[in-house]
């Protein structure tokens, strides 16, 4: 197990970051062709592009209880929501104060003033109206962004909640003291902030090529592992993505044999990503099949349309054993100074050590089939004023800061 590095930092909070491998990898010995080009998706003027992923489902591959019909309903309904979203951005972004999945299952939609019209179009243009539900707030999504870009000179993590429609500030209770006063007058109005005490122990713990399945690498005490999250492309080399805390080294996946993998150059943990991509030796077939399981990779969720807050993803980590875990709800986005920004916290996983850089995802159904959809990379445990939660990075901020320039799915998705 890598020795661990501690980090005290200004939010009540202890991480523990696991490192673990989900990228479905076997080895061939010929050089692999140019992958086909299956779809290409454009968000934010930037490109996602979809390839032909290779390998085969093992033998003993356990099959995940995932309900068809029912995977395939919830999944028309988040498109629904999704299309109502885009609509109210397009059409009265300043009455847009967020969306959040509530306990039974509804889209409540945060709206800065009436919402009989938005109502009224619901019920024309959706099937599923009687699932969203409109909530009168007082501030609009730009005005909590606008306040929460406001107080970064302040030191302090963030976090926008959409259900109490609040900026959250965590902040411990000496630094409040000396600044409360500057932060309030900085946001203009005392209602919109929410202050939340403590402070942040990260703890970054590594442990070892289908997704889930361990990679190996090794230190001066020895060998240690991580885990894959997916295959991919940058450029024109096939890569494996997992933690960018793992580190820059040679790979190896001693499950198979004794040959090196590939290495990492571009590990990054700090800014808007944890995340690496080990280059492959031409011997690594760029799976799309997750360790241990029939499921596939079909696609990914490039536009966050599936993790919003109250919604509910699963992961599949080496611990796992060829099972994922899930299903555990989206709690808040958490920005913190001196660390990795823009962090989805969900509920505490069973994941342990030798976890993290493992793939995050929710479940896409075509064609009378379950797929795996990326949301994104495992990063470890986070306590957060005594409470234990997970974490993970988003897939497009893991796609765009490692510049990647495609990923391995299903074809048949």
């Amino acid at each position: 197990m890598k020795k661990s590095k501690r980090i005290i930092l200004n939010v009540i909070s202890t991480l523990v970051i696991s490192v673990t491998l989900l990228s479905g990898i076997s080895f061939a010995q010929n050089n692999e062709e140019q992958p086909k080009v299956l779809k290409v998706h454009e968000y934010n003027g930037k490109l996602y592009r979809s390839l032909a992923g290779a390998g085969e489902v093992s033998v003993n591959a356990k099959k995940p209880d995932i309900d068809y019909n029912q995977a395939s309903l919830e999944e028309a309904k988040v498109n629904d929501r999704m299309k109502f979203k885009e609509w109210l951005l397009e059409n009265h972004k300043d009455k847009f104060g967020g969306v959040y999945t509530d306990d039974n299952g509804e889209f409540v939609f945060a709206i800065t003033g009436d919402s009989l019209d938005y109502e009224n179009y619901i019920k024309k243009a959706s099937i599923y109206a009687t699932n969203f539900k409109f909530k009168k707030v007082k501030y609009s999504n730009d005005e909590l962004e606008a306040a929460q870009e406001a107080v970064q000179k302040f030191n302090v993590a963030t976090s926008i909640n959409p259900k109490s429609n609040k900026l959250e500030i965590f902040i411990d209770e000496e630094s409040l003291k000396k600044h409360k006063t500057d932060i309030l007058l900085a946001v203009k109005d005392a209602e919109m902030v929410e202050f939340l005490g403590g402070s942040i122990t990260e703890e970054l713990q590594a442990a070892t090529l289908f997704p889930g399945e361990k990679i190996d690498f090794q230190e001066a005490s020895g060998w240690t592992w991580c885990s894959l999250g997916f295959n991919a492309t940058k450029g024109s080399s096939s890569v494996g993505v997992t933690a960018g805390h793992c580190g820059n080294n040679t790979y190896y996946d001693l499950s198979d044999n004794s040959s090196s993998i590939g290495t990492m150059t571009d590990a990054n943990n700090s800014g808007y990503y944890d995340a690496g991509s080990i280059t492959y030796n031409s011997n690594a077939i760029r799976s799309h099949v997750l360790n241990g399981s029939t499921l596939t990779i079909g696609t990914y969720d490039y536009t966050g349309t599936y993790r919003e807050v109250g919604d509910y993803v699963k992961l599949h980590v080496t611990s796992g054993n060829g099972a994922s875990y899930g299903n555990y709800k989206v709690i808040m986005f958490l920005n913190e100074p001196g660390t990795v920004q823009d962090r989805v916290i969900i509920e505490k996983p069973p994941a342990i050590g030798g976890d993290s850089g493992g793939l995050v995802y929710t479940t896409a159904s075509a064609h009378g089939t379950n797929y795996a959809r990326i949301e994104g990379i495992h990063r470890g445990l986070i306590t957060i004023n005594g409470t234990e939660y997970g974490q993970f990075i988003k897939f497009s901020r893991v796609y765009d800061g490692l510049g990647l320039s495609g990923v391995f799915v299903d074809s048949s998705y």
